[in-house]
């Protein structure tokens, strides 16, 4: 059943921020006997949310998107029902499995209350958990490593911002096909011993080589499953990281966004589809693990004139899990009417990203209310629950 959010949670509305709103109900309900892990997933590019998470019950919905409608006679009967006001697009079919099965909770109109709509300076306070760009000096889940005392992993060649910081961490990706063999490691480490500094930082490799027990990445390059496959591994065994961050990228539809096929369906498919690669490469892990997937802001209500989506406002977000309280779409919808856009042209935001993030890290990794003020400095008066109508 859709669940939606009280109007007096959200004080005085968009104008005067969206940080008063509370959450009243539980992200997370389950969980098994392991160490719980957090994977934090950024999708990098602006998520059109409407064409994700369909309002096919919004009176306005396609009249503003003649081009996009996924309501449309030729797309409408492949759209995948969540309930009476929300449809999710036919390329998420993995995830609407997990959705029936109460594994992913979905949350609409979701923003910043950062609005330049800049990718670059919308992803840094993304990262940071600032109210501005370059306001702080670390990323926020690093700092909520700091109060756990956990490891995190950064799924890239270089640590993300979201990770940079005093907490430990390390990056890992897919080793190219010319990673040296064992022997010339050992023979390299032999060489280094009057380097403790270099000989530590060669071992700590190999033992995250070890750990993710993948092999080398094709000729063609790096796959997402591949890399999904090897961070499960890294998650799973007994000394692994608590935490893990990762981009996904394409969400940048300025055109050919397309209805059922297209450039929004690519990329969807393949979030669809590696959120299931990680349910079932972490076995049992599955049950302890929360992953959110967040972007930096929407897209435009309507269209442009290249049959895509410019930068918008309000999105989507998504939390999957063994362990989560699924099967539900949280919102507290604004409309669509032209009355009701902000700027008269984004999905008005009702919900900031930062309440969700505090949730997680509140239900899921324990924080208290004093460390959360640590880990969000900039976002004192956001409250880590929603209130919503039961």
């Amino acid at each position: 059943m859709r669940k939606t959010m009280r109007r007096r949670a959200f004080l005085q509305g968009i104008g005067a921020g969206i940080g008063g709103a509370t959450l009243g109900i539980p992200l997370v309900a389950r969980a098994g006997g392991g160490p719980k892990k957090l994977i934090v997933v950024i999708l990098r590019g602006a998520l059109d949310g409407l064409h994700a998470v369909v309002p096919v019950g919004d009176p306005h919905y396609e009249q503003q998107r003649p081009q996009l409608a996924l309501t449309h006679p030729d797309t409408k009967a492949a759209l995948l029902p969540l309930d009476g006001m929300f449809a999710l697009h036919p390329a998420g079919r993995e995830l609407h499995s997990l959705y029936t099965q109460g594994e992913a909770l979905l949350f609409h109109a979701v923003g910043q209350s950062y609005r330049d709509r800049s990718h670059f300076d919308s992803q840094v306070v993304l990262e940071e958990g600032s109210s501005r760009p370059h306001a702080l000096k670390s990323g926020w889940l690093n700092r909520a490593l700091q109060a756990t005392g956990g490891e995190g992993l950064s799924v890239s060649s270089e640590s993300l911002l979201i990770l940079q910081g005093a907490g430990r961490h390390f990056n890992w990706q897919p080793e190219p096909k010319f990673a040296a063999k064992r022997s010339f490691q050992s023979q390299v480490l032999e060489m280094l011993a009057g380097d403790p500094a270099m000989a530590t930082a060669l071992a700590e490799g190999l033992r995250v080589r070890e750990m993710a027990q993948v092999n080398a990445m094709s000729p063609k390059g790096n796959t997402i499953q591949q890399t999904l496959r090897g961070m499960a591994r890294l998650l799973r065994v007994p000394e692994g990281p608590e935490v893990a961050a990762l981009d996904l990228g394409g969400w940048d539809t300025h055109s050919r966004q397309g209805r059922e096929s297209g450039r929004f369906a690519r990329v969807f498919s393949e979030l669809s589809r590696g959120v299931v690669t990680l349910r079932t490469e972490l076995g049992s892990t599955w049950q302890d693990t929360v992953v959110v997937c967040v972007t930096e802001f929407g897209r435009t209500v309507r269209p442009n004139g290249s049959g895509g989506t410019d930068h918008g406002t309000g999105s989507a977000a998504f939390l999957f899990g063994g362990g989560i309280q699924g099967g539900r779409v949280v919102v507290d919808w604004p409309g669509l009417a032209d009355r009701d856009l902000y700027e008269g042209r984004d999905l008005r935001p009702t919900l900031d990203v930062v309440a969700l993030l505090k949730g997680i890290l509140h239900e899921h990794l324990h924080l208290t209310e004093s460390q959360l003020a640590e880990v969000f400095p900039a976002h004192h008066a956001v409250a880590s629950q929603l209130e919503i109508l039961s």
